[in-house]
């Protein structure tokens, strides 16, 4: 549903019955790039901007809101916006001017500040443009609008009755820092996983570690001139062989390909990522062509060619591996 966002745009393009130009493509596109998207955009920058339109530009609005709707939720929007703009209500709703609100309002005023064509008329078609540009116009973001134009118009009368005015809604503010809260809170959570992934992605404690539907063991690491093996691979001067000694578990339940990836060592602040392995033939040195069964453990390792005076920790990346999962293997 979009009555949210069709009925604001009816509000700010109707004002005492004097049309507007309406702004290019070019003023719709600045406008709306670069502001936030998602949740943070629907509880804040969206709820600035209704305040700002209902509240700021409308208040030289003279005319009931003209619009012929047979949808209830529609009519009953425009219904709360006509009583807000009542001239008992209007001046009695001042808006505290949160960050979210008086970036909107400079981002508009630093645009048209010089266009001869600034002028209330203008900036509200500005504002529409951000509001379409807003993607969610689900049912129940119409409900939550409906909800604060309820909660303000509850405080106007009161505060009329009374004789005072009146900065926010208590319903309001206590909405707003209610979401900025959660928010806050999840992304404080995200980053906390986030923090502790990387870390243990560049510094991994355990040797163990799932990879997708495959656990993997590094049971061990060593450098040694030569396998011990009568196929030996062609001796290079300079170089040894890295030896991973590998387990690997499929725990899917249908068969899953394994693959080598990586042994990683840091030397003087760089991270070396040795891929390539020595093609061995000797069965301790084979992985399974066809893939594993499921729930089969396989053991078998690996030889990388490595510089022969090659120390440090090392680390060891499987193949098939997009989050780039590590896992330690002692030291040489």
């Amino acid at each position: 549903m979009k009555h949210l966002l069709l009925g604001i745009s009816v509000l700010v393009g109707i004002v005492s019955q004097q049309a507007f130009a309406d702004p290019s493509q070019a003023e719709c596109a600045a406008i709306v790039s670069g502001l936030p998207k998602g949740d943070q955009a629907i509880s804040r920058f969206r709820d600035a901007a209704l305040k700002y339109t209902v509240i700021g530009l409308s208040a030289g609005q003279q005319e009931p809101i003209r619009k012929q709707t047979n949808d209830p939720v529609e009519r009953a929007f425009f219904d709360k916006l006509n009583t807000l703009l009542d001239e008992k209500y209007r001046n009695v709703v001042l808006w505290e001017q949160d960050d979210a609100e008086t970036a909107f309002k400079h981002r508009i005023e630093d645009l048209m500040a010089s266009s001869s064509s600034y002028t209330p008329d203008r900036v509200s078609g500005i504002s529409a443009c951000y509001l379409k540009g807003l993607n969610d116009s689900q049912s129940e973001q119409s409900a939550k609008a409906l909800a604060i134009l309820d909660a303000l118009i509850a405080t106007a009368k009161d505060r009329v009755a009374k004789g005072t005015q009146y900065e926010a809604t208590d319903a309001y503010k206590a909405e707003v820092k209610s979401l900025e809260k959660k928010q806050a809170e999840q992304q404080a959570r995200a980053a906390q996983a986030e923090a502790a992934a990387k870390r243990e992605r560049e510094n991994p404690t355990s040797s163990s570690a799932q990879v997708g539907d495959i656990k993997v063991t590094a049971n061990s690491c060593r450098m040694v001139s030569s396998l011990g093996i009568v196929a030996e691979p062609q001796h290079q001067d300079g170089t040894k062989f890295l030896v991973l000694d590998a387990t690997y578990e499929n725990v899917a339940t249908t068969s899953r390909m394994v693959y080598p990836g990586s042994l990683n060592v840091k030397l003087n602040g760089k991270t070396y990522k040795f891929s390539s392995v020595e093609m061995v033939i000797s069965q301790d040195y084979v992985l399974p062509p066809t893939g594993l069964n499921p729930l089969v453990k396989y053991r078998s390792k690996l030889a990388y060619r490595v510089p022969e005076n090659l120390s440090g920790k090392v680390t060891w990346t499987p193949g098939d591996n997009p989050k780039g999962v590590s896992v330690a293997c002692g030291s040489i």
